[in-house]
């Protein structure tokens, strides 16, 4: 068996898994076990359509975590006991379209690149497009994280050798492309749409998003310092010595909070709405929190914007 789907599920609807197993189950490359990670053994719904699924086909393995464990923790373990080759990711909350393994392995397979991902639609709940992104994986992942992380598929000797998921949630996919690109890993992207993905607003991605920016900005850092000295010191005091000097003190979900704030503010003052100013003005709640939130923000869409 060359494939092994890996997705992790927590929190999400009957509905979404059930839309996002099919997806898998329907691919046209048809060869793969599909490993699936259950991070919340006490969510029920969840529980019972995974035990559905197992039974209607046989490629699928359910592993159970005991309690809560977090994404980089499960992806692990998914890929500990899968079986191929190959390992492809996949979110419970998104959709892979029929083709997504037959184009990725092939150019796998052909290119012997160790890592493909693609071009995704993004779904959010007022809006839909694609990332449309060209490749240059190299050129670009510095500056920000160009690769889609349930439209990936690599190899898993690549995976081992770059030491899997580090415990760096919310941006733990970022810090391994980082580590591939360290490793002189070959990357491709495919420029079509092979992957749905649905932003919802209160995801993982939305919520923390504040919390995000500033680990992607860790994860460079520790980049930088393998470049220098051949490895890094990624660990939890060295993340909590990196936000000291970043001027971050108490709960990071005020940060969160605050910069959600000023994003909602800002994307209903583009469309017009007196809303915007007020939830700009409770930003402002706490003065230090926006002044950072928005600096690091202008700074990280200015790196997307110019590639620079």
């Amino acid at each position: 068996m060359k494939l092994s789907v890996v997705m992790p599920t927590y929190n999400e609807t009957r509905e979404q898994i059930i839309d996002s197993i099919e997806s898998i189950l329907n691919q046209t490359y048809t060869d793969f076990e599909y490993v699936i990670v259950c991070d919340n053994p006490n969510n029920k719904e969840v529980t019972d359509v995974l035990e559905e699924y197992k039974i209607k086909d046989n490629r699928i393995v359910i592993v159970m975590n005991e309690k809560n464990m977090g994404i980089p923790y499960s992806l692990n373990r998914g890929v500990e006991v899968s079986k191929g080759q190959y390992i492809a990711r996949m979110d419970a909350d998104d959709y892979s379209f029929p083709n997504r393994f037959m184009i990725q392995m092939d150019l796998l397979e052909k290119e012997n690149v160790d890592l493909v991902c693609s071009n995704m639609i993004v779904e959010t709940e007022t809006n839909t497009y694609s990332t449309n992104r060209k490749d240059e994986i190299d050129e670009i992942l510095l500056n920000y994280c160009c690769i889609a992380h349930s439209s990936v598929i690599f190899k898993k000797q690549a995976f081992q050798e770059a030491g899997g998921y580090r415990m760096l949630q919310p941006a733990e996919d970022y810090d391994l492309w980082l580590r591939f690109l360290s490793l002189h890993k070959k990357m491709r992207l495919i420029e079509e749409d092979l992957v749905i993905y649905r932003y919802r607003s209160q995801g993982v991605s939305s919520s923390n998003a504040y919390e995000q920016m500033l680990m992607t900005e860790y994860c460079r850092q520790l980049y930088q310092e393998r470049v220098l000295k051949g490895y890094d010191s990624c660990s939890k005091e060295s993340y909590l010595m990196f936000l000291n000097k970043q001027g971050i003190k108490g709960d990071m979900k005020q940060y969160n909070k605050a910069f959600n704030m000023y994003l909602k503010g800002t994307s209903y003052i583009k469309k017009g709405n007196p809303k915007g100013i007020c939830y700009l003005l409770l930003s402002f709640k706490k003065p230090k929190v926006p002044i950072q939130c928005i600096h690091r923000y202008i700074k990280k869409r200015i790196r997307i914007i110019t590639n620079v």
